[in-house]
């Protein structure tokens, strides 16, 4: 098959490192794949990989040019398949779709809330059971784990990963690793797991390493600073974008964060800290695992940096706990959640795709109601927009 990939942007994030990373293991099946994506730092991962790219106008929001750009692309390429994620170049594709000749699309949303205006006679990809049964569609939603390359992410040399991170063998170490952004709360997350470490540092040698860049890193920075001035000591790492932060995966003791990040901390045998919105903190378990498959690796509402400081201490002192929760979860990624299996469910997907009878009214009056949807979701945005404006 001839496959053009579009993830919505190349900043570091789990839902375009997902498409990167499949995109590579579907073309290592003898498919020909191309990504075409706005520029961005993952750009060096696809040429690492292997993979062509070419460059796009912005993808995260409808763009005339970039449903032009891929219009033009697919008539050099030819392709069967066009893979879109998250809303907005699923949009832009799904509009301008009839001037791709022979090509199906498919849709993947790793965001936690799936838009209800997006085309329901394309196949839809979703990281969730959960979210696939709240979704009303002509065709069947398919659930695809966010996957995980087992042999790029495991523990290879613990002690030179300690090493590079300049970590004493007396110090735990607990990482972070995510965009610092308001989206899903994560920015607050992060301030939850700067309060608790500041706490336990009173009391034991402990660092927290933050890996990540965004829009509120420089609130997260100020507090780290004035954690780390009151301490009198580094409490509090801020490392910024880093392409491969594998080294701080490997040499931390515990791993905190959300989606994808919490799977690559299982990937190299680490107990995971899981956050969420509004405080949320779960420790995962064999106990708590079946509420994570069904939800995905998040949750909502909690006691914010106490119930994160309450597992910490659990984790500090019983660390026969912490090595047989790291080997059980480097266990449950390979058998659930690797880059394998999810190729080959995709792969299947893509097939289905092709040979999904394609009826033009069907299609047209999908679209459609699309558009209106869409429409209806930008007014409301807007009014709330200006409401609030005026309660300013």
């Amino acid at each position: 098959m001839r496959i053009i990939v579009c993830p919505h942007e190349l900043a570091m994030g789990g839902s375009q490192i997902n498409a990167i990373e499949l995109a590579a293991a579907i073309r290592d099946r003898g498919n020909e794949v191309i990504i075409y994506a706005p520029a961005g730092e993952l750009s060096q991962k696809i040429s690492n990989l292997g993979l062509k790219l070419v460059l796009s106008p912005s993808g995260i929001e409808l763009s005339l040019a970039w449903a032009r750009g891929l219009r033009l692309l697919a008539q050099e390429f030819d392709p069967d398949i066009v893979h879109t994620y998250e809303w907005a170049p699923s949009m832009n594709a799904a509009c301008g779709f009839r001037s791709i000749r022979n090509a199906c699309q498919v849709i993947t949303v790793l965001s936690m809330d799936v838009p209800k205006f997006l085309p329901t006679h394309l196949h839809l990809t979703v990281g969730t059971r959960q979210l696939a049964e709240s979704m009303k569609r002509n065709i069947a939603v398919h659930v695809i784990e966010p996957p995980i390359d087992t042999q790029a992410n495991r523990t290879v040399d613990l002690c030179t990963a300690r090493r590079q991170i300049r970590a004493s063998n007396e110090e735990f170490v607990v990482s972070i690793i995510c965009r610092m952004t308001n989206e899903l709360d994560k920015a607050n997350g992060v301030l939850n797991a700067i309060e608790a470490i500041e706490y336990l540092a009173q009391y034991m040698s402990i660092r927290l390493l933050v890996v990540g860049d965004g829009p509120e890193l420089t609130r997260i920075s100020n507090q780290a600073d004035a954690v780390n001035t009151k301490l009198g000591r580094t409490v509090i790492e801020i490392t910024g974008s880093v392409l491969d932060p594998g080294v701080f995966y490997e040499g931390s003791d515990v791993v905190l964060g959300m989606g994808s990040s919490i799977l690559r901390g299982m990937a190299y045998g680490k107990p995971v800290v899981v956050q969420g919105s509004d405080g949320y903190w779960e420790l995962l378990t064999p106990d708590t695992l079946d509420t994570f498959l069904d939800v995905g690796f998040f949750g909502n509402g909690g006691a914010g940096a106490s119930a994160l400081l309450s597992i910490l201490k659990d984790l500090v002192s019983n660390p026969a706990t912490n090595s047989s929760l790291g080997s059980w979860n480097r266990e449950l990624v390979e058998s659930k959640f690797s880059l394998v299996s999810a190729a080959d469910r995709l792969e299947r997907i893509y097939k289905d795709a092709q040979f999904e009878p394609r009826r033009k009214g069907a299609i047209l009056l999908s679209i459609l109601r699309s558009i209106a949807g869409l429409t209806k979701f930008r007014m409301l945005k807007m009014t709330k927009s200006l409401k609030d404006r005026a309660a300013i």
